[in-house]
């Protein structure tokens, strides 16, 4: 997203993800990895209660997402090396998308440094990494916050994984999600703008979904009952208060089936099928 900023810290199986959205979020993600869980606080609102999460395969790992979109690229072949923002990398020409790209990539760990699009004579920069550092972090910037030690919606705390036997999982599941690409607005943000999407499910229950796309309140969030397996409809108005600079901004629809305690089942969202959309306002 245009203005974004993040951090990650990670020591072993512990990570901290912190991302900040001009206008928009301020976000510290304490993830437990080998548990599969994450907690999420608000820093903009610290009243606002710690929310407990699970992931299946990507905490916001760099490297596994440096790895994929290398991957991904086409045609690549190595154009000399950069020192860049004090980092030795390599230099990689590919095609990416339709376009041509370019990649920095750090010589001896493979993180990907800065990503360049270019679209016949416009280059963007899409994402570009200002520090790195393989110094353990401070055991205080991983410590849970004592808010999340009893966020039990979506997950357990690390003591209680560690102690405690695995949840039983909701019966069925969420199978698939798809969130309707939004008609472009001309208005000025903040905007209500009026997102779509579908929620697939193998069997009956309630799902929890979220739409997300810069709003900082949680009226994206709502329930749908299902009687049996099959695809529903979601809606949402949000006032999007986020200004996401030239092509829009990104949207995001969640779901999850809940058990009969209302707990999260795996969080299945619309990212995981490369399906994300854009809100604009001008």
């Amino acid at each position: 997203m245009n203005g974004m900023t993040g951090k990650v810290y990670r020591d072993g199986s512990k990570a901290l993800v912190e991302t900040a959205i001009p206008g928009g979020q301020h976000t510290l993600l304490y993830v437990d990895i080998p548990a599969h869980k994450n907690w999420s606080v608000d820093v903009d609102h610290p009243s606002a209660p710690c929310t407990a999460g699970s992931f299946t395969d990507d905490w916001g790992d760099p490297f596994a997402g440096s790895a994929g979109l290398l991957a991904a690229a086409e045609n690549s072949k190595p154009a000399g090396t950069e020192t860049l923002n004090g980092i030795a990398t390599k230099v990689i020409e590919a095609d990416f998308g339709g376009n041509k790209a370019k990649f920095w990539v750090d010589r001896k760990y493979g993180l990907l440094i800065k990503w360049v699009a270019a679209e016949g004579s416009k280059q963007t920069t899409m994402a570009e990494v200002k520090q790195f550092s393989t110094a353990k972090p401070p055991a205080a910037v991983l410590a849970l916050p004592s808010a999340c030690l009893h966020a039990k919606a979506a997950g357990t705390t690390p003591a209680e994984a560690e102690t405690k036997p695995a949840e039983s999982k909701p019966a069925h599941q969420v199978t698939a999600v798809h969130l309707d690409d939004p008609p472009k607005y001309i208005s000025a943000c903040p905007a209500k703008i009026h997102f779509t999407g579908t929620i697939a499910t193998d069997g009956p229950g309630t799902v929890w979904f979220q739409i997300a796309a810069g709003q900082k309140t949680k009226e994206g969030e709502g329930e749908i009952k299902f009687a049996a397996a099959g695809t529903k409809n979601v809606s949402k108005d949000l006032i999007v208060s986020t200004s996401p600079g030239e092509g829009g901004g990104m949207a995001l629809l969640e779901a999850a089936m809940e058990d009969d305690q209302g707990r999260h089942g795996d969080i299945f969202s619309s990212k995981n099928a490369n399906d994300r959309f854009y809100y604009n306002c001008k």
